[in-house]
């Protein structure tokens, strides 16, 4: 049963005002095929590892139109009866059963069961029922009863008309695309809830590294296995979109590739349960009029519009639009060492679409003092002193987070950098003299001998970031290096010797413990915000600081300090512990147990620790891919039988898809690199987290208590165990801190 598209609009409105049990309306005709809605691409006009190659002439397709399938079912729902009254669409005693045979011939993804339960549950029914007495076309029916199950969600935001554009990041613009389902616009369906993501496909556009045609493989690969995944890892709210190119020999596929992929999801979810297969196949799209490349003309047998602007400039193989309306690359779906390529990698990039929703509602930007230390400033690694607000200032706020972008120009991949490194932002001291360097003077350097002459020092002071003045030295040293003498060579005149030069060095200023960290990307761009209790006590009194940032790499870097009222509690001090070094026999030797004083004002103590393990090439794979364990204890002075210890230990290592599984917590998607795999407390393109424990009970205020540290692996002391070669150096990087609450 189904209707002409020119038929439709008139026959649904007719349809609508007859809400009595048993009216029918409209003609049979043959049942349409389910609606397929949705919409992500990802783009690589140079492709993920690849390379475009020319593009050739268009060709064309055409759709039908379709309604509003979410609307007419809100419509339906609301409709007046025929007497001019307001329906129950929940009538006691309605017959669903009886309602539901006459939609038997319509087959699956709405039985005849699933009909009747949607009909006979109180939070579907009447929605249900609407669609029971309204319509008579399987096609609108299935869609009708697909949205009664899952009610239309309330607009997160709409549809921004503003003018538009074709760069990443910028503004998309309204399309309309022709389906296998009918006519899709993106205005009508935008909402909030959900990012597009588009894949397109066509042979000989884009070459790997290795010369394989890396989008007809990408689309190729795509087996039940692949595409399952896809939509299990898809947030449920993406709309998919699958389209296609010319040929690069200028043949038109485009109908036939199409099919085939739609084809091939139809098998993929063969066995999905009705209702999960009716959802997706109103977000699965199935493009009939293949898109312009780059070079072809315009006309009427390509897509127009926005989007046909779009892949008519950049020729991309997948791009993706996220939830706030913006245009964004897609990175690499493949893994290194694979020549696989996995099309249900995209599902990564819709994930974190929903990760950057979230953040922003974690971290809204209102009601709070934004201090900007960098505004898009290309910068790799630097140490400089900033003004910060007065402490009278700062007072009112409990919480200080940390807000740093690394974006590429253009904020394209192909201008990104290529590894993952550390990078971190951290608080030092500075002298008080603001001329302090290292200059000659009288002084007496340690000699060799024995006994060996002690090295003279000299008294200088620091200011620490919470403008404090703390005693320091300098030391004496050698500032260069003795010069020996040279006869004359050719024309080289002789060299007179020369006396090492000894001075003072630099006053001794201390370095602070991190107060942000986290790994750059490969090749990607990067965003990451979180909160530091740390950065609060440092930072509190404001005043000039000297801060150290170590990007790596001269991203385009933006760099926020964002001070906030949240009602958290402010740390009144930090006791320094443990750091960490080379991870192998030996390890634990240079730890001592640390006792600190706990004053009887404190009402809460917490212990936090920053690990990571880097290194590797034993057969454990030791530090970055073993799960080393690290053990903090803490002992209440007096009371050893009230002693408590705390693990951080890495569950991630060993899952290949260890890091991949936290883009929903921060991990960029989609790198050009080992991005996937799980590590010891870090992952490529995230912000290190700490871990905090409440030691309150173990550290009573108005005590003493004692810390003990040490590193294990399988529940003793780490020793390498080789025979797999390659690149062993192992090590821990670590922070720890008591942190206390008054």
């Amino acid at each position: 049963m189904s209707h002409p598209a020119l038929r439709l609009a008139a026959q649904l409105l007719a349809c609508c005002a007859l809400l009595v049990g048993g009216v029918t309306c409209g003609e049979p005709a043959p049942a349409a095929q389910p609606s397929t809605d949705s919409f992500a691409v990802s783009d690589t006009a140079s492709g993920p590892d690849s390379t475009p190659l020319d593009v050739g002439a268009a060709q064309d397709g055409a759709g039908a139109a379709a309604p509003d399938l979410a609307a007419l079912t809100d419509a339906a729902a609301a409709a007046p009866a025929a007497d001019g009254g307001a329906v129950a669409p929940d009538v006691p005693g309605f017959d669903c059963p009886g309602a539901c045979a006459g939609f038997a011939v319509c087959g699956e993804p709405v039985s005849p069961g699933l009909c009747t339960s949607l009909c006979a549950t109180p939070a579907t029914s009447a929605a249900a029922q609407a669609c029971l007495k309204t319509l008579d076309d399987c096609g609108l029916w299935t869609a009708c009863m697909v949205a009664a199950g899952e009610p239309k969600k309330l607009k997160l935001l709409e549809f921004d008309s503003g003018p538009p554009g074709t760069g990443w990041r910028d503004l998309a613009g309204d399309f309309t695309v022709p389906t296998t389902a009918g006519d899709w616009t993106y205005s009508e369906q935008f909402d909030g809830h959900g990012s597009c993501v588009c894949l397109f496909v066509g042979k000989g556009l884009f070459k790997t590294q290795t010369g394989a045609d890396y989008l007809w493989k990408l689309w190729t690969d795509a087996g039940p296995k692949d595409l399952q995944e896809l939509l299990k890892r898809s947030p449920a709210t993406t709309h998919w979109f699958f389209a296609a190119y010319l040929d690069a020999d200028g043949k038109d596929n485009a109908a036939a590739y199409v099919n085939d992929m739609r084809l091939r999801f139809d098998a993929a979810m063969e066995k999905m349960a009705p209702l999960e297969k009716a959802k997706w196949l109103q977000r699965l799209h199935f493009v009939t009029t293949r898109a312009p490349r780059q070079g072809d003309p315009p006309g009427p047998q390509t897509l127009g519009g926005w989007l046909g602007k779009l892949t008519g400039t950049r020729t991309p193989a997948a791009f993706a639009i996220d939830r706030t309306q913006h245009v964004r690359q897609v990175g690499l779906l493949s893994v290194v060492g694979s020549t696989k390529l996995f099309l249900q990698h995209l599902a990564f990039e819709a994930r974190y679409y929903d990760y950057e929703w979230t953040r922003a509602a974690a971290f809204p930007e209102q009601g709070m003092k934004i201090v900007t230390l960098y505004d898009k400033k290309k910068v790799g690694d630097e140490t400089f002193d900033f003004a910060l607000p007065a402490k009278e200032e700062l007072a009112g706020y409990d919480t200080l987070e940390v807000d740093v972008a690394q974006d590429c120009d253009a904020h394209d991949i192909k201008n990104c950098f290529e590894w993952d490194y550390h990078a971190h932002l951290r608080v030092v001291e500075r002298p008080t003299d603001p001329a302090d360097a290292a200059t000659p003077a009288t002084c007496q350097v340690e000699a060799k001998g024995d006994p060996p002459v002690a090295a003279a020092t000299q008294a200088c002071t620091c200011i620490t970031p919470r403008q404090e003045t703390v005693a320091r030295l300098k030391t004496c040293v050698v500032l260069q290096g003795a010069v020996q003498a040279k006869p004359a060579e050719g024309d080289k005149p002789a060299q007179e010797a020369k006396p090492a030069v000894v001075g003072w060095s630099k006053c001794g200023c201390q370095e602070y413990p991190r107060i942000f960290r986290w790994i750059t990307t490969y090749h990607r761009e990067g965003r990451w915000i979180a909160a530091t209790p740390l950065g609060r006590y440092h930072l509190g009194n404001g005043g000039t600081v000297r801060f150290q940032f170590k990007g790596s790499y001269p991203y385009t870097t933006t760099l926020k300090l964002r001070f906030r009222k949240t009602g958290a509690p402010v740390p009144t001090a930090i006791v320094p512990l443990f750091s960490g070094g080379g991870w192998g026999p030996g390890y634990n030797a240079k730890y001592q147990p640390t006792s600190f004083a706990v004053p009887a004002s404190v009402k809460k103590v917490e212990l936090h620790a920053d690990v990571t393990g880097h290194g590797f090439g034993d057969l454990a794979n030791c530090a970055e891919f073993c799960n080393h364990t690290h053990h903090f204890t803490i002992k209440p002075a007096g009371d050893p039988a009230g002693a408590k210890t705390w693990v951080r230990d890495n569950p991630w290592v060993g899952n290949f898809y260890g890091c991949a599984e936290q883009v929903d917590v921060g991990t960029v998607p989609n790198q050009f690199g080992t991005w996937t795999l799980g590590r010891g407390g870090w992952c490529p393109g995230l912000d290190v987290k700490p871990s905090v424990w409440d030691v309150t009970a173990q550290a009573k205020p108005g005590t003493k208590a004692t810390v003990s540290y040490q590193g294990l692996f399988q529940g003793k002391e780490y020793v390498a165990q080789p025979g797999q070669g390659g690149g062993f150096g192992a090590y821990i990087d670590m922070d720890s801190w008591i942190a206390l609450y008054e």
